[in-house]
C-alpha cells in the first residue's frame, strides 16, 4: 500500500509489533479505531511492521495495554518531527537568522564615498554638502534622497561645478564631477555686418570689430545696418578696405503690444505643511507596512515617493524601502478686482517676454492701451516698452 495522502505535513511512523500472530494487531487497529495502516510487512513469525499517522500513536497505545503486544517505534517521518529537529538546534537557528539580519543590514549602510574628476577644493565643498544632507560613512541607505535630488542640490550649492554624477552601489556612494573651466575660446568669424533684428531706438552701444553706422538716440527698422564689417585702412593711401566680422553689443528700446485676459475670480493652490510619512518594505508583489499606521484625512493632497534598493553584500536585491510622503494642500477661491486683475496680467506677460527674449531683457515701462470687462474676465491690451540686445550678423559677400 502507498503513502496515505497528506501524511507528511501530519507526520507518519513506523510501527513494530512483537508478539505471537503480530499481523492481528493491526488487523484490531483498523477494525476496532479506524486506525489507517498502510505498508503491512510480517519479517518473522513474531515481528511485524506497518505506517501510520502520528496522530493515532495514542489510540495505538491504549489498544496495546489490554494486549500481550509489545510496540517500539522506527522511522519517524514529516514535518513534526523535522520541525523538532530543528528547535533541538534552536540555538544554531537563532544565530543563523541574526547573522542573515546582521549582513543584510551592513549590506545597506554607507561604508565608502568616491569622488572622482575634481579638485582638492571642490572635493572638501561637495563632502561638505553630502554631510549636511546626511550622507556620510554609517548612514543608512534608505534614509537618503534619490541621486537626481542630491545631484540638484550639489550643483546648486557649489556653482564651481558645471556637472556631477551621482551613483549608489553596492555600499558604497560613488560621485563623478566637472569642473567649470574659465576659458575665453576665442571664435573665428566670417566676414559679416551687424543688421537690426527689430524696431528700436538706440540706448546703449560697444563695437569692439568693425564700422558703426548708428549712434546712441538714434531709431532703426528691422535690417537697418548698425555695424559694417568693411573697415577703412587709415594708412594706404588708396581706398582700399579690409573686411572683419563686426562683433559689438547694440542695446535699445523696443516696443510690444500684447492683448491679454485674466478671470476675475482667481484659485491659488497653497501648501499646508501638514504631512504623514509611511515606510514600507516593497517585494515587488507585495507591500509590507513598516512604519507609520496613520491614514491622512486631507481634503486635497499630493504624494511623493522615495524608493531606495535594498542590497546584500554587493548584490541588489529585488527588494526596496519605500517611503511615502502625502502633503495636504488647499486650493481658494477668490474674487479680485479689476485692478489686481490688471496686475496679474502685467506680471504674466512680463514673465512670459523674459522666457521668449531672454533673461537678460530689462522691462523699462508698461502701459495699458485698452480695457474691458466681459463675461467675468478683464479683457486687457498694453504696450511693454522693452531693452534688449537687438544685433543680428549677416553675412558679408563679396562685392560689398
Amino acid at each position: 500500500m502507498k503513502s496515505v495522502q497528506g501524511s507528511f505535513f501530519t507526520g507518519s511512523v513506523t510501527v513494530v509489533v512483537k508478539g505471537e500472530q503480530p499481523e492481528l494487531f493491526f488487523q484490531l487497529c483498523m477494525d476496532d479505531l479506524g486506525i489507517v495502516v498502510w505498508d503491512i510487512e510480517k519479517q518473522t513469525d513474531n515481528l511485524c511492521k506497518g505506517n501510520m499517522r502520528l496522530r493515532d500513536i495514542k489510540k495505538l497505545r491504549a489498544l496495546r495495554r489490554g494486549t500481550s503486544y509489545k510496540i517500539s517505534f522506527e522511522d519517524k517521518k514529516g514535518y513534526p518531527f523535522i520541525w523538532r529537529r530543528w528547535l533541538k538546534g534552536k540555538h544554531i537557528v537563532l544565530a543563523t537568522f541574526l547573522s542573515c539580519i546582521l549582513i543584510y543590514a551592513l549590506s545597506n549602510i554607507i561604508w565608502s564615498i568616491q569622488i572622482n574628476g575634481v579638485s582638492s577644493d571642490i572635493e572638501k565643498k561637495i563632502m561638505q554638502t553630502l554631510e549636511e544632507q546626511n550622507i556620510k560613512k554609517g548612514s543608512w541607505m534608505f534614509s537618503i534622497e534619490s541621486s537626481s535630488d542630491i545631484q540638484h542640490t550639489i550643483t546648486q550649492e557649489i556653482p564651481e561645478l558645471l556637472w556631477v554624477g551621482v551613483e549608489k552601489k553596492g555600499t558604497s556612494f560613488l560621485l563623478e564631477g566637472v569642473e567649470k573651466k574659465q576659458v575665453d575660446p576665442i571664435e573665428q568669424h566670417e566676414p559679416r555686418n551687424l543688421i537690426a533684428s527689430k524696431h528700436g531706438v538706440i540706448t546703449y552701444m560697444h563695437v569692439s570689430k568693425g564700422q558703426p553706422v548708428v549712434g546712441v538716440n538714434d531709431t532703426v527698422k528691422k535690417g537697418d545696418p548698425l555695424v559694417l564689417g568693411t573697415v577703412e585702412r587709415a594708412d594706404e593711401a588708396d581706398e582700399e578696405h579690409t573686411v572683419v566680422a563686426a562683433e559689438g553689443e547694440v542695446i535699445a528700446e523696443t516696443w510690444y503690444e500684447v492683448d491679454v485676459s485674466i478671470p476675475l475670480r482667481q484659485q491659488t493652490e497653497k501648501v499646508t505643511g501638514n504631512h504623514t510619512r509611511k515606510w514600507s518594505l516593497d517585494l515587488s508583489f507585495a507591500e509590507i507596512p513598516i512604519w507609520g499606521w496613520k491614514q491622512s484625512d486631507y481634503h486635497d493632497e499630493f504624494i511623493e515617493e522615495d524608493v531606495q534598493p535594498l542590497y546584500f553584500l554587493q548584490w541588489k536585491t529585488p527588494f526596496s524601502i519605500k517611503k511615502k510622503t502625502t502633503h495636504e494642500q488647499k486650493f481658494e477661491q477668490r474674487e479680485v478686482s479689476k485692478e489686481e486683475a490688471i496686475d496679474i496680467g502685467i506680471k504674466q506677460v512680463e514673465k512670459d517676454l523674459k522666457l521668449k527674449l531672454g533673461p537678460d531683457i530689462v522691462i523699462k515701462d508698461d502701459n495699458v492701451l485698452h480695457e474691458t470687462v466681459e463675461n467675468g474676465k478683464v479683457k486687457v491690451q498694453m504696450l511693454i516698452i522693452v531693452e534688449e540686445d537687438i544685433v543680428e550678423p549677416e553675412p558679408l559677400l563679396e562685392g560689398d
